[in-house]
C-alpha cells in the first residue's frame, strides 16, 4: 500500500512539473505570422527594444520602447503582467531573442518574438 501512495505522489509531482513547464509559450515568427498573432490576440504587450533613436525612426503601431540597454529594463519588465502575450522585436532579432530569454526568467509565460525584427517587417 505505501509502495502505491508513493507511486502515486510521485506520477502526480511528476505531472505538475511537467503542467509548469508547459504553460510557457517562446516562439519565433516571421513578420506574416507575428502579425496575424498579434490580430488573433485580444490583450497584449507589444514592446520593441531598440535603443529610443531606432525606435523614433520608425516603429510597429502601438509598440512601446523598452530599451534592452537602458537603465530601466528591468523595472519595465517587472511592472508587467506575466500572464498577458508578450510580442518582442528589435532591428535584425539578436537583442530581441536575448529580451525574450529574459521575459522567460522574469516568470512571462506568453512570448513571441518576431523573426528578422524590424529589418523583416519592412521588407514585407
Amino acid at each position: 500500500m505505501r509502495i502505491l501512495l508513493f507511486s502515486i505522489t510521485l506520477f502526480l509531482f511528476a505531472c505538475t512539473g511537467v503542467s509548469q513547464n508547459a504553460e510557457i509559450t517562446k516562439e519565433l515568427k516571421g513578420p506574416k505570422a507575428f502579425q496575424e498573432q498579434m490580430d488573433a490576440t485580444e490583450d497584449f504587450y507589444l514592446i520593441d527594444v531598440r535603443t529610443p533613436q531606432e525606435y523614433q525612426q520608425g516603429h510597429i503601431d502601438g509598440a512601446l520602447n523598452y530599451n534592452i540597454m537602458g537603465d530601466e529594463f528591468e523595472n519595465q519588465i517587472a511592472a508587467l503582467d506575466p500572464n498577458k502575450v508578450v510580442f518582442v522585436y528589435c532591428a535584425v532579432g539578436g537583442r530581441s531573442a536575448r529580451a525574450a530569454n529574459y521575459l522567460e526568467e522574469k516568470g512571462l509565460k506568453f512570448i513571441i518574438d518576431l523573426k528578422g525584427g524590424m529589418k523583416a517587417w519592412n521588407a514585407q
